[in-house]
């Protein structure tokens, strides 16, 4: 299986973090120790994937091709993704932030990273 994200394959990926936290306030009476400290939860928890990558290819017109996927992941005006991955198979997602560098050369490379967030829909 490759890894792609809304179908577009996303080439070698070096790396898949995967991080499943709540939100937890802590609240400790004043003057007490920390064994006194009372935990709430107001939300559930959230799953966030950051994967780091590189795309290879033997033209530049394709490596635009992908650097141009990878800008209109965030745009400012946030959609749902479909993300499929080895490990995690397909998880429907909203995308954080996107980073990419280029190598010139022959071939062209392009190392990228994405953080996304796991979603049922965006409201």
């Amino acid at each position: 299986m490759a890894y792609s994200l809304d179908g577009t394959d996303l080439g070698i990926v070096h790396y898949e973090r995967v991080t499943k936290q709540s939100s937890v306030d802590v609240i400790n009476p004043v003057m007490e120790d920390s064994d006194q400290a009372e935990a709430v939860q107001m939300f559930g928890p959230v799953k966030m994937i950051e994967i780091e990558g590189t795309k290879v290819s033997t033209t530049l017109s394709d490596l635009q091709t992908f650097v141009n996927f990878l800008k209109g992941l965030d745009t400012g005006e946030q959609s749902a993704h479909t993300y499929v991955s080895d490990l995690n198979g397909t998880i429907t997602v909203a995308v954080q932030d996107v980073n990419w560098e280029w190598e010139g050369g022959s071939p062209f490379i392009v190392r990228y990273s994405i953080r996304m967030v796991e979603v049922s829909e965006i409201i």
